[in-house]
């Protein structure tokens, strides 16, 4: 049973919050059927629809898919082995370049080693040598003294000389000459026809010469040099010539050679004639 609340009286302590909640029940019921309608939540502002949804799942998609070249094209079989063979090709004529320069190289260099051979060997043009091996007396005649010629002496020479040829080429010279001196004075003159020495090889010739030692009869020291049976003579010879190396290295020689001798004037035995010292010199 039901009591009814005066009017103008006051709620209590307890009371308060049952009424509140009553009120807020009808409110929620007024006008609806007798079955409570269950109020569905709000949807929040931010959360995405179907279009969004499939938006971000195509954007997904495209970062997953690599980018095709901008300038991509179809590549044939043929494309690719012609490619492959262009490359061999120039592999191949870089391969014979180098090759090439290689065998270019290695022949200068012996060109090279074989010319500094040559020129240091064959080509090195030497100075002959020309040398007076013997000296002999072939013939002497001794005249009488008379007041204007107190001795009257001649003789023949027979004197060897040789050409020793040092190069790798001939040496072609021409006719030489030798000269004997006494005391300065020309007593006698002797020539040799030219010839050839052969290469490294070395070449004699006789040169006789008739002495006339009456040509310095007017020396007072022949007298004495007569009396005393020897007679000191001096001669020079001179020779002038070519070396030629294949038509290439040419040089022309002129060689002399000064000899100092003593020749026996002896009447008892055989006349010889000692050469004590020869000095040659080129130009």
């Amino acid at each position: 049973m039901q009591t009814k609340r005066k009017e103008g009286s006051v709620l209590s302590f307890h009371e308060g919050p049952c009424i509140i909640m009553y009120c807020i029940y009808k409110f929620g019921t007024f006008g609806s059927s007798s079955t409570p309608t269950q109020i569905k939540p709000l949807q929040s502002i931010n959360q995405p629809t179907n279009q969004t949804k499939v938006s971000e799942a195509m954007v997904e998609l495209d970062q997953v898919r690599p980018l095709a070249p901008a300038n991509e094209r179809a590549v044939s079989p043929s494309y690719v082995e012609d490619r492959g063979s262009a490359r061999a090709s120039c592999y191949r004529r870089h391969r014979r370049c180098v090759l090439c320069g290689g065998c270019c190289a290695s022949t200068l260099l012996i060109l090279g080693i074989v010319i500094l051979v040559l020129g240091l060997t064959v080509f090195k043009i030497k100075d002959p040598e020309l040398t007076v091996n013997s000296i002999t007396v072939t013939g002497l005649s001794v005249g009488t003294v008379t007041f204007n010629r107190p001795v009257s002496v001649n003789a023949t020479l027979t004197t060897q000389v040789s050409v020793k040829n040092p190069n790798h080429a001939s040496f072609k010279f021409g006719k030489s000459t030798s000269s004997f001196y006494y005391q300065g004075d020309n007593i006698g003159v002797a020539y040799a026809p030219s010839g050839e020495a052969s290469a490294e090889r070395t070449l004699r010739m006789n040169v006789t010469v008739d002495v006339l030692i009456d040509e310095a009869a007017s020396n007072s020291q022949l007298s004495q040099d007569v009396l005393k049976g020897s007679v000191d003579l001096t001669s020079y010879t001179e020779m002038g010539g070519r070396v030629s190396v294949l038509g290439i290295v040419k040089k022309h020689v002129d060689i002399g050679l000064n000899c100092s001798m003593t020749m026996d004037l002896s009447l008892t035995q055989q006349q010889t004639i000692n050469v004590k010292d020869c000095h040659a010199h080129v130009n």
